[in-house]
C-alpha cells in the first residue's frame, strides 16, 4: 500500500482526469482517464475516442 503526500493528495483531487500508460510487447499505449480517488484507492473510467483517418 502506499501513501500520498498532502500535496500529491491535494493534487490528485484538484483533478479529474489524467493518462494511464502501459506497455506490451515493448509498444507503448497511452489513454486519458477520468478517475475517482477515495480512500486510498483510484477507480478509473477509460474515454474512448475513435479517429478516423482519410488518406
Amino acid at each position: 500500500m502506499f501513501q500520498l503526500t498532502p500535496s500529491e493528495t491535494k493534487f490528485i483531487l484538484e483533478n479529474e482526469c489524467c493518462r494511464l500508460a502501459t506497455s506490451f510487447k515493448d509498444k507503448p499505449h497511452v489513454v486519458p482517464v477520468v478517475y475517482i480517488y477515495e480512500s486510498n484507492f483510484f477507480m478509473f473510467r477509460v474515454i474512448i475516442i475513435q479517429k478516423i483517418i482519410q488518406h
